[in-house]
């Protein structure tokens, strides 16, 4: 995303099941009511993002100033 542009990525209600979440500069990550993202169950499909400690996650925001998560939905991760 463009360091300039504010953007926002809107999830409807529903559950959704992704691996890795990276956010951008200036981006909002927007969970409507209803609402769930799932870490996927085989963390083995979690990246590993070049200049980050050596290990895998679900949501990432290395360099990413300004962006944020906001909405009343819900993150889930469940450690197996």
């Amino acid at each position: 995303a463009d360091s300039n542009v504010k953007d926002t990525v809107y999830i409807p209600e529903g559950v959704y099941t992704s691996e890795t979440i990276i956010l951008q500069p200036n981006v909002t990550l927007y969970l409507a009511s209803g609402s769930i993202i799932k870490a996927s169950n085989n963390g083995k499909s979690f990246k590993r993002i070049s200049g980050v400690y050596n290990r895998r996650s679900f949501i990432n925001c290395y360099k990413a100033n300004g962006a944020k998560i906001k909405g009343r939905g819900i993150i889930e991760w469940l450690l197996p």
